[in-house]
């Protein structure tokens, strides 16, 4: 996606400072286990819109300003600034993407079978969504959780997921309320350092988070004008080609095996 890079880069990790972790028996563990797996559905149930605007910045290079709206269950718009500006919106049923350098929108029809297609809109979606709006997608195997502390938190949850390949991602969630505070690979790890709070909704979300690779800090997004639950019309998540603008469309089909 061109200038998404540096926001892709965004979706690689985290776990802030935590100092300890909590201990117990396995039956407490699995307990704890069906806790999370529990909350997080309900905190997902309850944040079903949101939006806001933010720069992110790769180490030596400038700010990136980007948008982005979502409305349950899979509408989406999110917008790229810099020097190629770009947008990209589903409806759920067509994908938009209109690139303003080449004047151009394309409509694509997605006869995609439900695996592929949530896979292709992750892909074009995910550099447009830090960490901390969506729950984090937990796999029916390999994950254990155990109690731990963050200075965001004097309750705070650790989960460990196993992943192909013997690697391993550490999220960070507080406890009860399940928001996200860090998240650990091996490739680095992403911090939350402020947030965005609303009391109605029972949950924070991430305002500035940091990246950080053996110990050095190589990027950051920093958001603004956050709005939780807001009304989206779903005439935002559909693009019409503006006034000089080429209007294409094309049709993905899966790809042959």
């Amino acid at each position: 996606m061109g200038p998404a890079r540096g926001l892709l880069l965004l979706i690689l990790v985290v776990a802030p400072g935590c100092e300890r972790g909590g201990s117990g028996s396995a039956a407490d563990a699995a307990r704890l286990l069906r806790q999370v797996e529990q909350g997080l559905g309900e905190r997902d149930a309850r944040l079903r819109t949101f939006r806001f605007e933010g720069t992110v910045q790769e180490e030596g290079e400038a700010p990136l300003p980007f948008r982005f709206a979502y409305r349950a269950p899979a509408r989406m718009r999110g917008s790229l600034g810099g020097s190629s500006p770009c947008t990209f919106a589903y409806d759920g049923e067509h994908l938009y993407e209109q690139r303003d350098a080449e004047r151009r929108l394309t409509t694509f029809t997605l006869a995609l079978p439900p695996p592929e297609r949530t896979a292709f809109l992750t892909e074009v979606f995910s550099p447009f969504l830090p960490e901390g709006f969506r729950v984090p997608l937990l796999p029916r195997t390999g994950v254990s959780a155990e109690r731990a502390v963050h200075r965001l938190a004097p309750q705070a949850v650790r989960l460990r997921v196993a992943l192909p390949q013997g690697e391993q991602v550490e999220y960070l969630l507080r406890w009860p309320s399940l928001d996200f505070l860090g998240k650990r690979t091996q490739a680095g790890e992403l911090r939350v350092e402020a947030e965005a709070c609303d009391a109605a909704l029972h949950l924070c979300v991430p305002r500035r988070l940091t990246r950080w690779v053996d110990g050095r800090q190589v990027g950051q997004t920093e958001l603004r004008d956050i709005a939780l639950g807001p009304a989206l019309p779903s005439g935002l998540f559909v693009l019409e080609a503006p006034a000089g603008y080429e209007a294409r469309t094309q049709r993905l089909v899966p790809r042959s095996p």
